[in-house]
Parts: structure tokens; C-alpha cells; sequence
């Protein structure tokens, strides 16, 4: 039976449908290869199921080197590292997106002057209309500018910890909590505990004052920088390091204060020279006990006490008798040991509120900084007197059997009976000392105003 109209109709349709379609198509596929042509940042090429190059975009020829007609039909292992394809990860990068449908990696890649650079590469499995695989579409850019980046600052990253590892110096981050973040050897070294303990506690335990710590801590958040805080910190095994901390807060990349960051610094033998130096200042070298310029610092302030509290200080001013005589006799060696034992015998006579000073030669003097009466002051003159005038044993010196006799006079004058200020009063206890020297020892007391010397027995 011929075909009708209908049919007619019905055939034309059809081949319009299939026209219109195959003009889609054409379409489609003319776009896509202005897209594969065009694009200059991305590398895009075609491969078939045996590696050999099919298509090839201006991106891969920007990136490779290559042009399109050198390239096409070659094997797409010319773009591979010889390490990558020796040890197996190239085909292994297109097995993975053979059987998975893609992979991704990075990989360093050759151009066709043999120079490397690295990619990110998108690796895509081609099917046909059945759903069979025919070949990949490879998708790459070129990443080195950032791969180096990354390396740059991974390496930038390794140098500071170097550099904070070399220190020598504690270093320590700390979060806003207070818990610490990250710690040096030196840091371990000197608190005796091992990085996994130190991170994430309390960085206040390890010191003397875990207050005085927090708020050195504090102040970096509320002043700024904070140089030369001195803390002690406490070993895991007991002992004390003195230390000098400087501290500043750390911001992350978008500026938010992440914590604080402390430089400490062993202070310890810094602080035992000033000690030492201190000492060396306001005492005697020879005796140990506090030197003229301590001693008038301690009268001052005796006084000031003494006139603000009103009561009386006594002060008393010692000179040894026959001393002279030992030192030409018997040398200076044994002079400074008369001294030292005279210092000794004097304050293991006196309280520890009471001041012994050797203020030069063979003088000395003695701050009784709270008296009842001139008794009290007498009291104490006697019995240094008694106690000066044993007789001093120099055997262990040249090893025979040898003492000396000495003795002491001893002046006394009364704050504010006698005078109105520690100057004054020295004056008037060396002026009563000469006295009673010019009486044959023993001591005396300074009299008031025009009132004569009384004397005490000696």
C-alpha cells in the first residue's frame, strides 16, 4: 500500500527533527572547541584510551611550549617527569580516573625546553554514547608561583622554629586563657618538664608568684609590651631561677590578638653580681657587718622612726684600746683578726632590731633604736666592754700559742636628749667616746645641753 499524506507529513517531521538536531549538535560542538581554543589559563587536552594526544588548546600550547601539529598522535607521556613515569604515579593517576570516572593531583610537569613547572591536574574519563570509555579530557593549570609560595613559607616556617630552638633564651606562646601553645628546649630545660607536659596548662604554675605572673600577663593586654618582669621560676626538681621576661601579643592573619609571646632570660647571675655589689656597698669587707655609709642610712632612719613614734634611740661609738700596738707589733694579718673577733663578741651581744657598723679603723659604732631608759643603753656598753676586754687568742695564725689584750672606750649619746639629728648625735657620741677614752677607758654618756659628761661606771 503506497503512502499516504499522513505518512508524507509524518516522514518530514522526522527529518526536520533529525536536521535540527544535527544543526544542535554542530552547534554544541563548535562552542565547545571555541571554549578548548580559546582558553589561555587552562591547559585542556584530549587523549585516547592509548595516551596518545588528539586535541590541544592555546593553554596547553602557552603552558607546554608545544604547538598543536607538533603534539597531536604523540603520547602524552612527552609532558610527564621521568620520575613520575619510572615509578608508576602517571599511569596510575590515569588508571584511578579510568576505573573511578576522575582523579585530581598535582603533579610537576615538562615543557618542551625541558624546564619543570608544577600543575594541578584534573584527569576525566571520555564515554560514548553506550557509556564506554574512548579516552580522557586532561584539565590542568599552572601552580608553581603558589607551589613556591607555600614552600617559601613551609620553609620560612622551619627557619623561625630553627631560630627559636637555637635560642638559648625560654620562649613561649601563650593563648588568651593563659594556657601555653608552643614552647622551646630552652623553655623544657629550665621548668624540667617535657613539651607534652608544658602545652595546654596554666603557664603561672611553674613560677614563685603565679600572681604576680598573671598579672605581667594582663598588663600585656591592657599596656603593651612589656619589658623586663622580673619573676622567679621554679624547677620541676625544686630550685629557683630568677628571670627577666619581655612580652608582647601575636595576631593572626586577620589581625585578632591570638595570644602572647614571652622572651625570658636567666637573670640569675646578674642578680647575685648586683647582690654582691650591693653587699660590697653597704658592708664591711673585712668584719661582714654593715660599713659607714649602711650605718648612717640606718641612724637616719632610726631617727626619723624614733621622732615620729617618740621615743629615744641610742647611739653608741666604740674605739679599741691598744689596737695600735697590735697591729705594729704582730702585722696587719693579725690586726684585721682582732678586728673580726671583736665584731663577733659585740653582736652576739645585741638584738636583731640593733645596728653594729664598723665605720673605719678600729672604730665602731651601735644603733640601739628603741630604749626605755639610759639604762638600757648602759646595759649594753658594760657588757661590750666586759666582753672586749678578754683577752684575744692569734694561735691559729703562725700556729704558737699567743694572746693579746685590748680593750674599748665607749661613747653614748641620746636621740633627742643629746641631739636633734643623726650628724649631731655621731658628733656628740664620738665627743663623749674621746672622753672616757681621756678617763682610761670603760664609757660615758653625752650630757645635755651645758650640762657636763656624766659618767657611767666602766
Amino acid at each position: 500500500m503506497p503512502p499516504g499524506p499522513d505518512d508524507a507529513n509524518a516522514m518530514a517531521r522526522d527529518a526536520t527533527d533529525a536536521n535540527h538536531a544535527m544543526k544542535e549538535l554542530a552547534e554544541t560542538k563548535s562552542f565547545l572547541d571555541t571554549i578548548l581554543r580559546s582558553s589561555i589559563r587552562y591547559s585542556i587536552i584530549g587523549k585516547d584510551l592509548g595516551h596518545r594526544i588528539i586535541s590541544w588548546n592555546e593553554g596547553a600550547r602557552r603552558n607546554y611550549g608545544y604547538e598543536a601539529n607538533e603534539v597531536l598522535g604523540l603520547s602524552s607521556d612527552i609532558l610527564h617527569t621521568k620520575e613520575n613515569l619510572e615509578s608508576g604515579a602517571a599511569h596510575e593517576f590515569m588508571k584511578a580516573a579510568l576505573d573511578n570516572g576522575s582523579a585530581e593531583h598535582e603533579f610537576e610537569r615538562v615543557r618542551k625546553d625541558g624546564t619543570r613547572f608544577w600543575a594541578s591536574v584534573v584527569l576525566s574519563r571520555r564515554d560514548n554514547a553506550a557509556g564506554e570509555p574512548i579516552g580522557y579530557l586532561v584539565m590542568s593549570s599552572d601552580i608553581s608561583e603558589r607551589k613556591q609560595g607555600v614552600e617559601q613559607a613551609e620553609q620560612t616556617s622551619r627557619d623561625a622554629r630553627s631560630l627559636i630552638e637555637a635560642s638559648l633564651d625560654p620562649l613561649l606562646t601563650i593563648d588568651p586563657a593563659g594556657k601555653i601553645t608552643d614552647n622551646n628546649q630552652a623553655a623544657e630545660q629550665f621548668a624540667g618538664y617535657g613539651r607534652e607536659e608544658l602545652i595546654g596548662t596554666d603557664f603561672s604554675r611553674y613560677f614563685t608568684e603565679p600572681e604576680r605572673a598573671r598579672e605581667g600577663y594582663q598588663r600585656v593586654f591592657a599596656q603593651g609590651p612589656v619589658t623586663d618582669y622580673a619573676l622567679a621560676l621554679r624547677h620541676r626538681d625544686g630550685h629557683v631561677t630568677d628571670l627577666l621576661c619581655n612580652a608582647t601579643v601575636y595576631r593572626d592573619e586577620a589581625g585578632k590578638v591570638s595570644g602572647v609571646f614571652v622572651v625570658a632570660r636567666d637573670n640569675s647571675e646578674r642578680k647575685r653580681v648586683e647582690e654582691r655589689m650591693q653587699h660590697q656597698a653597704h658592708y664591711d669587707a673585712l668584719t661582714g657587718i654593715p660599713n659607714r655609709a649602711l650605718f648612717f642610712d640606718r641612724l637616719r632612719q632610726g631617727t626619723i622612726l624614733a621622732k615620729r613614734e617618740r621615743h629615744e634611740l641610742a647611739l653608741l661609738f666604740l674605739d679599741l684600746d691598744r689596737f695600735k700596738a697590735v697591729n705594729d707589733s704582730l702585722g696587719h694579718e693579725a690586726g684585721d683578726e682582732v678586728l673580726r673577733l671583736a665584731a663577733s663578741r659585740i653582736r652576739g651581744l645585741l638584738r636583731e632590731s640593733d645596728t653594729l657598723a664598723r665605720i673605719g679603723g678600729d672604730e665602731f659604732t651601735v644603733i640601739l633604736p628603741r630604749i626605755v631608759s639610759r639604762h638600757d643603753a648602759a646595759e649594753v656598753a658594760a657588757k661590750i666592754v666586759d666582753a672586749l676586754a678578754a683577752p684575744f687568742d692569734l694561735s691559729d695564725l703562725n700556729g704558737s700559742k699567743r694572746e693579746v689584750t685590748i680593750g674599748c672606750s665607749v661613747g653614748i649619746a641620746i636621740f633627742p636628749v643629746d641631739a636633734e639629728n643623726a650628724d649631731d648625735l655621731v658628733v656628740a657620741a664620738d665627743a663623749a667616746m674621746y672622753e672616757a677614752k681621756r678617763n682610761g677607758s670603760g664609757f660615758r654618756f653625752r650630757g645635755s645641753g651645758e650640762l657636763p659628761l656624766l659618767e657611767a661606771s666602766p
